[in-house]
């Protein structure tokens, strides 16, 4: 699959956190590639999907959004005690939406 039909085919239907910015302007890509760095400290091999700083229009309103998508491990619900290589690998994605005077973060 391409990126793009990658970023198509994900459903977020998570919660998202609004925030109102303190000063105007687009977020950095500093700040972007930092806040994904510390996101996903614990995952295993290569980002699945990293994107930072898109640009795209939506309802007639130019925004920026940056997403990646990562593996990690954990231990199963089912187990008390950690038990050597009886680990899930488990995803997530952390997404950032910057529009206005607001960034979405989910």
């Amino acid at each position: 699959m391409t990126t793009e039909e990658l970023i198509r085919n994900l459903v977020l239907n998570e919660n998202a956190y609004f925030f109102k910015k303190i000063r105007a302007g687009r977020l950095s890509k500093n700040l972007i590639e930092g806040t994904f760095r510390e996101a996903s400290f614990e995952k295993t091999g290569r980002y699945l999907l990293n994107q930072v700083k898109v640009s795209h229009r939506l309802a007639n309103k130019d925004i920026e959004y940056s997403i990646c998508v990562f593996k990690y491990a954990k231990k199963p619900s089912f187990i008390r005690d950690e038990i050597v290589e009886w680990n899930e690998t488990k995803l997530a994605y952390l997404v950032i939406v910057d529009f206005d005077n607001y960034v979405a973060v989910g």
